[in-house]
């Protein structure tokens, strides 16, 4: 495992959720923009895409990380994401 300190911001929108991960230089290790596709639930879809940005994350060697909101409340399409990075063997 990286020693280094990894932050994963958020940012939500009507239409997307927008997550980055950023190691303490500042340098991006990972960012994804997730389009919400109708039909479907949000918060499913949310939770999905933190699965899918959990493991791409493992993939790169970050096991543990500081999950930054952006100021947003803790509910909804913010938590369920993180929940799905956590299903995925993140550790907050």
């Amino acid at each position: 495992m990286n020693k280094s300190k990894y932050i994963v911001k958020v940012y939500r929108s009507l239409t997307s959720i927008i997550a980055q991960a950023i190691d303490e230089s500042g340098a991006v290790v990972l960012g994804q923009r997730f389009v919400y596709q109708s039909g479907k639930k949000p918060l499913d879809q949310a939770a999905q895409f933190g699965e899918k940005f959990g493991s791409d994350l493992l993939k790169k060697n970050v096991e543990k990380i500081v999950f930054d909101r952006s100021g947003f409340r803790y509910h909804g399409k913010i938590k369920a994401f993180a929940d799905g990075m956590r299903k995925s063997g993140l550790e907050f």
